[in-house]
């Protein structure tokens, strides 16, 4: 699932953890390890709390939303 979830944050480039849980069949509670584990190898970063989702979303309270950004290929990693 791991591979899933990198290649989705790659092609998003910028996604909300429920949307990732959404797209991937799975739970927040599940996804959230991997993405901690792709934050620690360099590859994702967690937006700050009340960063607006893409697109200019706001059905969500923003304090409750995470927002999730892969960057591995901003620095010249694949």
């Amino acid at each position: 699932m791991i591979l899933e979830l990198r290649s989705l944050l790659r092609r998003q480039r910028q996604i909300p953890l429920k949307e990732l849980a959404e797209a991937l069949g799975s739970d927040p509670e599940t996804v959230r390890p991997m993405l901690e584990r792709l934050i620690r190898r360099g590859e994702v970063e967690r937006l700050p709390p009340a960063t607006p989702c893409p697109g200019g979303c706001t059905l969500c309270p923003l304090q409750t939303v995470e927002i999730y950004r892969w960057i591995a290929d901003n620095e010249g990693e694949t």
